[in-house]
């Protein structure tokens, strides 16, 4: 009988001590979570902006131009709050792109004229349809309120780029990715008619 007790209190203490190392594990993986949305958030506007200034300097269309030139400025203002965020945080964030958006830097430096501005609109497409994503997985799976944060303020613009680098994109001819779904809760006030 007394051996019983024991084994039930044992069963007990591992059943708890199992609960917590599972709770620390999520606890973990959730942190690993946002800590990658910042990374690739991060990244993915340092390849915004050197591609888009790239554009700036290389292309002659209009349209094109107009995406580059609202690129950069909203990508640098965005990737400034972010690193306010994780600095606040003691969140090291990275200092250059990944190599997978190097590679394509690359490759776009050595295009020119209508070349070049269709495989920056579809660099574009490819990049803005995984940002919404991203984003939206920050918003909805995250736990860290800071960032999440981030992420549904930003959101908007993100979708409001999307919107137009897809129709840049049909001007010219590129469709590299099928259209995200945008959430129409969060489309910036300038896609409804008012001023952002």
């Amino acid at each position: 009988m007394k051996l019983n007790k024991t084994a039930t209190g044992m069963s007990a203490t591992l059943a708890a001590a199992g609960l917590i190392i599972s709770l620390a594990g999520a606890a973990v993986a959730q942190g690993s979570m946002d800590r990658t949305f910042a990374t690739k958030a991060a990244q993915g506007g340092m390849a915004e902006i050197m591609d888009s200034q790239l554009a700036l300097n290389k292309s002659h269309n209009s349209r094109v131009r107009s995406v580059a030139s609202r690129m950069v400025k909203e990508h640098t203002a965005a990737n400034e709050e972010l690193k306010a965020v994780a600095e606040r945080k003691a969140m090291a964030l990275p200092k250059q792109t990944d190599p997978m958006h190097k590679r394509a830097h690359a490759k776009l430096a050595r295009l020119s004229g209508a070349s070049f501005d269709r495989a920056y609109i579809a660099g574009q497409e490819k990049d803005h349809a995984a940002t919404v994503k991203l984003f939206q997985k920050e918003i909805a799976l995250g736990q860290d309120k800071d960032l999440s944060g981030f992420a549904a303020k930003n959101l908007p613009t993100i979708q409001d780029h999307t919107m137009m680098i897809f129709q840049v994109g049909s001007s010219l001819g590129v469709y590299a990715v099928p259209m995200p779904t945008l959430k129409t809760g969060l489309m910036p006030s300038s896609m409804s008619g008012k001023n952002m």
